[in-house]
């Protein structure tokens, strides 16, 4: 099927209007690693994501424009709309999306800063009576608890002179049975 040159100017036009609008998408990625460093690994999936949705959009564009025709001036419009896009337009919209997102930051930055002041101011008050009750309290439950080591500890060597004391019984009661071994000549 022959087109018609103006049909094929058309077509050529709305393949550089996709190809700058997939170099548009394009920029929220670019917004995404600007604020937020990736890997490699995350990087190259968000790109075969973005390749993958462009593919889809040509192909649906061009079925729905041309038929579903190919010609070799479709893919190269496309291409030199990413270009022209990513040259001129995606540089300026770059630094307008930063620095209304730098602003739009440092507005949540002073809005968060004026809610916590109050309670900072509080904190600040009363901040050294409740680290001097809590320093007083950890010295409290220190010394109770050495108190109560102290205590097991005396309990225990009570415990184990008692035990001593008993072990030595039995073994006295041992040796004892011991030395009265009966004498095979004694008769009773």
């Amino acid at each position: 099927m022959i087109l018609s040159l103006s049909f094929q100017a058309e077509v050529f036009v709305i393949s550089i209007l996709c190809g700058m609008m997939c170099s548009a998408f394009y920029d929220i990625f670019r917004l995404l690693r600007i604020y937020k460093r990736h890997g490699a690994l995350l990087s190259s999936l968000e790109d075969l994501i973005y390749w993958t949705i462009c593919v889809f959009f040509f192909f649906t564009v061009i079925l729905n424009i041309n038929n579903g025709q190919m010609r070799l001036f479709i893919p190269g419009g496309f291409f030199t709309g990413l270009v022209f896009y990513y040259l001129t337009f995606g540089k300026i919209v770059i630094r307008a999306a930063e620095r209304i997102i730098n602003a739009v930051i440092y507005i949540i930055n002073l809005l968060f800063d004026i809610i916590a002041t109050p309670f900072r101011l509080i904190w600040f008050f009363v901040k050294k009576p409740v680290l001097f009750l809590c320093n007083s309290l950890s010295n409290v439950l220190i010394l109770k608890l050495k108190y109560v080591k102290i205590l097991c500890k005396t309990k225990k060597e009570k415990y184990s002179s008692l035990l001593n004391k008993r072990r030595s019984k039995d073994k006295l009661c041992q040796e004892k049975q011991r030395g009265k071994k009966k004498n095979p000549f004694q008769i009773f």
